[in-house]
């Protein structure tokens, strides 16, 4: 029996593996702290808590806790509060979102050349303000 192609395959899937999650790769925000994330998958649990004799749930992660606060603004307060105008989150599976609160660091951002519209926004500003408004211009001024 030949084991060559299953060794080729692991050998492989190893290279793969230990090519993506080499250190020093990631995102610019990694250095950047944030609260910490109890889930990986959903960056969020569900736990439950008895509050005034009525079982409710508590949610215990970023997405939940931005989607469904008590009150708006309950967590991104407290963790601009703690963490200052800029910290990171945890999405789903475990991606990295930056979360900015400081207009003067928003505008830069945005209107630098550095920042790339993704292919879904810009379908979106297309089918809504068609690509010669001022809207979808992107580069040098309009013709």
């Amino acid at each position: 029996m030949s084991y060559g192609t299953p060794s080729a395959g692991l050998i492989s899937i190893l290279v793969i593996y230990l090519v993506l999650s080499r250190p020093g790769r990631g995102s610019i925000g990694r250095n950047i702290r944030g609260p910490p994330s109890p889930s990986w998958i959903f960056g969020e649990t569900l736990t439950p808590s008895h509050h005034l004799l009525l079982t409710a749930l508590n949610y215990t992660g970023h997405m939940l806790q931005l989607m469904l606060p008590p009150t708006y603004g309950h967590y991104e307060f407290d963790w601009q509060k703690l963490y200052g105008p800029a910290y990171r989150l945890k999405g789903c599976f475990g991606q990295d979102r930056l979360m900015f609160s400081d207009p003067v660091s928003l505008q830069s951002i945005l209107n630098s050349s550095h920042f790339a519209f993704g292919p879904t926004l810009e379908n979106f500003l297309y089918l809504l303000f068609d690509d010669k408004s001022l809207v979808q211009v992107n580069g040098s001024a309009p013709s």
